[in-house]
């Protein structure tokens, strides 16, 4: 009898260890799985960060036309059609119509493109 409870003991423990180590793959298998779950959360996020610059680079790209600085001959300032912007080269106030033509703005659209800017600036969007 003595021998028959020791293989019952025996036995008894080789299960509990092989549960041991089926919890301890379960959990690394569930530690595994949320590592990958993170990491293709964060390059979902970032795709869809890429897609929104892109849409919005796009829609600049639409809206907005390259213009030749009428004070300094400058060609690198792009300015939405209908609005006012700064010439990146000298600062001269550019008004620009919607049919994309360019001339110097006005003291009031100078004011209004320098709060413009001041405010992209300031709310971390990116000067176009």
């Amino acid at each position: 009898m003595n021998l028959g409870w020791m293989i019952k003991l025996g036995l008894s423990i080789s299960e509990n260890i092989r549960a041991q180590q089926e919890i301890e793959r379960a959990r690394a298998l569930e530690a595994q799985a949320r590592s990958e779950a993170l990491a293709q959360s964060q390059r979902a996020k970032a795709e869809t960060a890429s897609f929104k610059r892109t849409a919005y680079e796009q829609k600049i790209a639409r809206e907005s036309v390259a213009v030749e600085c009428p004070n300094c001959g400058s060609t690198n300032t792009r300015i939405r059609l209908g609005s006012a912007g700064c010439c990146a080269y000298c600062g001269t106030a550019i008004r620009v119509s919607m049919q994309g033509i360019a001339y110097v703005a006005s003291s009031i659209d100078r004011a209004q493109s320098k709060a413009e800017s001041e405010i992209r600036e300031k709310g971390g969007e990116e000067k176009k």
